[in-house]
């Protein structure tokens, strides 16, 4: 039997001051674009303790790990030791093939988003019905992160996006857009009833991050 010792009491304090810092500052931030940590929380607060998350390698991925609490053992999956990006939304199909019964959500950068998309055929073609959230920020940023804090500077790591709900239609599945926090609970809804395959394109400011500065 592996044992599970809690963390220790000074690690709980600094979680809760860390969240509690988030909880605080609004739910927008620069251009009143959504917060990830916000959009996290109300994904957790939408889904069922059985649905499945799948995360793909990114920025995001940082906050999925601080801010969205796995309800049950094996529900949140994340390709963390591999990082092995474009994993998310092949990954989901995979996962809702294994477990027909649950709602399967994935969640990517626009950045691994983009390496994967073709896998939207795939859903479409064999009725796989998941949500496939994109986090857009339009550009690689873990890499930009990491890129400023070494060298000052950038190289290589923005470019544009196609229109992701349209996007979404050419490939014969639903797309949604986000523009608002506000908005993110009854879009899964809607998306998470439709039975369908579906892209939810969700602009994020990532400037308040206090992992990789």
């Amino acid at each position: 039997r592996v044992s599970q010792p809690k963390d220790p009491a000074w690690v709980q304090s600094l979680n809760a001051r860390i969240r509690k810092r988030f909880d605080s500052s609004g739910s927008e931030g620069r251009a009143r674009l959504a917060k990830p940590q916000t959009m996290l929380k109300i994904l957790r607060e939408t889904l069922r303790p059985e649905d499945l998350l799948i995360s793909d390698v990114g920025a995001h991925k940082i906050f999925v790990g601080r801010f969205f609490g796995a309800a049950k053992p094996n529900t949140v999956l994340v390709s963390n030791g591999l990082s092995a990006m474009g994993i998310a939304v092949p990954g989901g199909i995979a996962a809702k093939l294994l477990n027909p019964g649950r709602r399967v959500v994935t969640i990517s950068g626009d950045g691994g988003f983009l390496m994967a998309a073709h896998e939207l055929e795939t859903a479409k073609r064999e009725r796989v019905a998941t949500v496939n959230l994109v986090f857009r920020d339009g550009g690689l940023g873990s890499i930009r992160w990491k890129q400023m804090a070494r060298f000052g500077r950038t190289l290589g790591t923005e470019f544009g996006n196609p229109d992701l709900p349209a996007l979404a239609k050419a490939f014969g599945v639903r797309g949604f857009a986000v523009e608002r926090a506000s908005a993110l609970a009854s879009t899964l809804e809607q998306a998470l009833e439709s039975n369908v395959p579906c892209v939810v394109d969700i602009p994020i400011d990532y400037s308040e991050n206090p992992f990789l500065k």
